[in-house]
């Protein structure tokens, strides 16, 4: 008998980027059954209409895919499940949008590289949805530096985020592989 899946980790994908290739990473199923959790990769193509900011937009988007991959792998549970979402550039910011316009569903989020292009006022149920800002301190973009970041950081913590700062040492925008995941 396959155990109940207790919940999803989204992993969102950098500009341009296919990230459902995570669904086939060793690494990333060993950690995510050890939790009793799925994996879904996307595509960046704004099909999750998470920039929009719409919490109605993105909260109905991210339900059709959970949906639609309930009814694909005969798992209904995924459609109800508890939400993690990490991400590189675009899907970091993808990981703070879901965070903040779907904190009812969303447990915990990861932005690798990326996180908000404001600082927004946080309602008091995203302040409790636990994230962690990654990094990287050799990241030359200017919308994902490291002091970028940490601007968005002191953001979130300032209003009683429960947030934390890592920095991936030596690494650019893009780590590739399982480093910083």
């Amino acid at each position: 008998e396959e155990p109940v899946i207790r919940g999803i980790i989204l992993f969102g994908p950098g500009s341009g980027e296919d990230f459902r290739y995570f669904v086939h990473d060793q690494a990333a199923q060993d950690a995510a059954r050890v939790i009793g959790f799925g994996l879904l990769g996307y595509t960046n193509g704004g099909n999750m209409n998470f920039w929009s900011n719409n919490p109605v937009l993105i909260q109905g988007a991210v339900q059709a895919v959970l949906d639609a991959a309930a009814a694909a792998s005969a798992r209904p549970e995924i459609s109800n499940a508890p939400l993690m979402i990490t991400g590189l550039s675009a899907g970091a910011f993808d990981s703070s949008y879901l965070a903040r316009n779907w904190p009812q569903r969303t447990i915990a989020f990861v932005p690798h590289r990326g996180n908000d292009f404001s600082n927004p006022v946080l309602s008091e149920e995203a302040k409790r949805v636990p994230g962690l800002f990654v990094a990287g301190s050799k990241d030359g973009n200017s919308l994902t530096e490291p002091y970028y970041m940490k601007t968005r950081f002191d953001s979130w913590r300032s209003q009683g985020g429960q947030v934390a700062f890592a920095v991936d040492w030596g690494v650019g925008h893009t780590p590739r592989g399982n480093q910083g995941w």
